[in-house]
């Protein structure tokens, strides 16, 4: 459980995504809440921005259970189909802060997610995901 403003994810770098998808009550796919990645070895990672922190967690069977029992009636936005990284491969995961505020950084070898505050000012602000295809 990493609860930071700059982390690295190591155990993440090689895991081929199985799923990966966010979750929302918003009306768009691009400000999720709270994003589930899977890998084909069947260990999952949830990650989310709150309080100027980046959140990163490993997920067992209860959990993810719990996580998905809790968005059961939000929006699902499902970014693996979306971008092309049903099968990708990820490169590194990280979180940094800076002047322009908090970023989950999670690049692929087909591209870079990057989920940013909205508001650098706002520990409350909204998430706004972004992909870079390579």
């Amino acid at each position: 459980m990493l609860r930071e403003n700059t982390f690295h994810v190591p155990e993440v770098t090689g895991l081929i995504v199985k799923q990966f998808f966010g979750f929302s009550d918003a009306v768009s796919d691009e400000s999720p809440e709270k994003i589930l990645l899977e890998g084909c070895d069947g260990n999952r990672f949830a990650f989310f921005l709150s309080a100027f922190l980046g959140h990163w967690d490993r997920l067992d069977d209860e959990a993810y259970e719990e996580l998905l029992d809790d968005y059961a009636d939000s929006r699902k936005a499902d970014y693996g189909s979306a971008f092309g990284l049903l099968g990708a491969k990820v490169v590194d995961a990280r979180c940094l802060r800076d002047d322009g505020g908090t970023q989950i950084i999670v690049r692929f070898d087909r591209g870079e997610m990057t989920l940013t505050s909205v508001d650098a000012r706002d520990p409350h602000s909204q998430s706004c995901l972004s992909f870079a295809a390579t």
